[in-house]
């Protein structure tokens, strides 16, 4: 393109976001409806700057709001009729795009500034072959650690929810119903991962047919037990990813890990709903679940903007361990779903509302802004650390940071899972630290080294 080769591209992502505030101030005080424009305007900030790395954290940024707010307001149903006054509507887009540009500038800006300080060095690129020998050894163990550590959780995961029989039955509600069980799913979310990662290490220095057939046979067996499509997506990529994870944002690569998203997708609405939903139901009923703008339409409609109405919700999780449950809410859209949807609450199942409604209702929005930077700017630290130092335990931390900005973004500044993800980040860098992800031109010299000294 032909701004690329006179303008940087993260000034023309700023250009391009000062211009569609101009649209997005002239669309409000008009009272006009902006979903086209708010449309128009993703596509142009999704141009403006492109993605060095596929798992990088602006490409996840990019990712959501294309799955939850670009591909609904184009296609879905729900869409075609807001039943909201205009003003309603622009300022709720506003919002969506005020977050969705000031991300990406923070993230662009971050990542261009780490490539040319060369922040974090290139020197543990192209480690010798007893370093790698090491981190093979070291990988075993905490394969064989973390499959045991998957087994006991999912004995007493089993075990508390009333044996095997409801999984088999209603999956979905079962794991929802975990009541009691929730250290045992933290302990085989967390196991499953790691040894999906040490697994995929051991099978890209040590191709194994059947190491890989085992690895992925065992993930598939606990699936249905990790509770969620993102946990679920989260095995298989982590079993790939020291092959994959410093991908560049084109290719093969992209075609098939957007088609492994929306199969895992797919398949997990399917399984969660299986008691009613018919292959014929799927495709109407998984567009429907992209409704997080119309949840932040509604939190804008019905409220004023606020001061920390929301934000600290997390922190009640603490209460648990003292038995205060009882009308208690861990996050902003339990709270809100037990307004809106109480039939929802009563199962506790929920809607998902957006982090712009936490930042409506407990920062005026535009003061939680500074905080999303700052959060941004840490996010692509750490991906750009796993980038350059090619460490396995950075490979693991910066990449799931990357693919939980997600759930960030459905729901909210903090949230609960933050108390026990981020300790599991210390754990993961103590079992991983040394162990390094060579290049594969280094493996190619060792096998040659290996067949030589043969």
């Amino acid at each position: 393109m032909f701004f690329y080769k006179i303008l940087p591209p993260y000034l023309i992502l700023i250009l391009t976001s000062i211009v569609g505030q101009v649209f997005f101030v002239a669309y409000y005080f008009f009272n006009l409806n902006s979903t086209s424009l708010f449309c128009l305007l993703m596509i142009a900030t999704f141009l403006s700057y492109r993605p060095r790395y596929l798992f990088s954290p602006i490409s996840v940024l990019y990712a959501y709001y294309a799955l939850w707010y670009l591909l609904p307001l184009l296609f879905a149903e729900r869409y075609r009729d807001l039943p909201y006054a205009s003003r309603i509507v622009s300022l709720s887009a506003w919002m969506l795009y005020t977050t969705l540009t000031a991300g990406a500038i923070s993230l662009a800006l971050t990542e261009t500034y780490l490539l040319n300080k060369k922040i974090f060095g290139t020197a543990l690129r192209n480690l010798n072959s007893i370093v790698h020998k090491r981190g093979i050894q070291r990988a075993r163990k905490i394969m064989l650690l973390s499959f045991m550590t998957c087994i006991f959780s999912l004995i007493g995961l089993v075990s508390v929810t009333g044996g095997i029989q409801p999984w088999i039955d209603e999956p979905g509600q079962t794991f929802l119903r975990r009541e009691g069980g929730g250290l045992f799913s933290v302990l085989l979310i967390f196991g499953s991962m790691f040894y999906a990662l040490a697994a995929g290490y051991l099978v890209k220095l040590k191709p194994s047919i059947w190491m890989t057939f085992s690895a992925i046979v065992f993930l598939f067996l606990i699936s249905p037990f990790l509770g969620g499509k993102m946990q679920n997506f989260f095995s298989i990529f982590f079993f790939l990813a020291p092959s994959i994870f410093s991908s560049k944002a084109r290719g093969a690569i992209l075609f098939w890990m957007i088609l492994l998203f929306v199969a895992i997708f797919f398949l997990g609405i399917y399984f969660r709903n299986l008691s009613w939903i018919s292959v014929d139901d799927l495709i109407g009923y998984s567009l429907n679940y992209f409704n997080t703008f119309e949840m932040l339409i509604i939190s804008v409609a019905d409220f004023e903007p606020s001061w920390f109405s929301t934000v600290f919700l997390p922190f009640n999780k603490f209460l648990s361990p003292f038995g205060i449950r009882e009308d208690v809410f861990y996050d902003m859209s339990a709270w809100l779903t037990s307004i809106y949807f109480p039939e929802d609450w009563a199962i506790r199942a929920t809607q998902q509302w957006p982090i712009e409604t936490d930042f409506y209702m407990s920062f005026y929005f535009i003061g939680g802004i500074p905080l999303l930077i700052a959060f941004m700017i840490f996010l692509q630290v750490n991906f750009s650390k796993a980038i350059s130092t090619r460490s396995l335990a950075f490979l693991f931390i910066g990449c799931h940071m990357s693919f939980n900005l997600m759930s960030h973004l459905r729901g909210g500044l903090i949230i609960w899972n933050d108390f026990y993800t981020y300790p599991m980040y210390i754990v993961a860098y103590f079992l991983f630290r040394n162990i390094f992800v060579p290049n594969n031109a280094v493996i190619v010299t060792n096998k040659l080294s290996a067949n030589h000294l043969g």
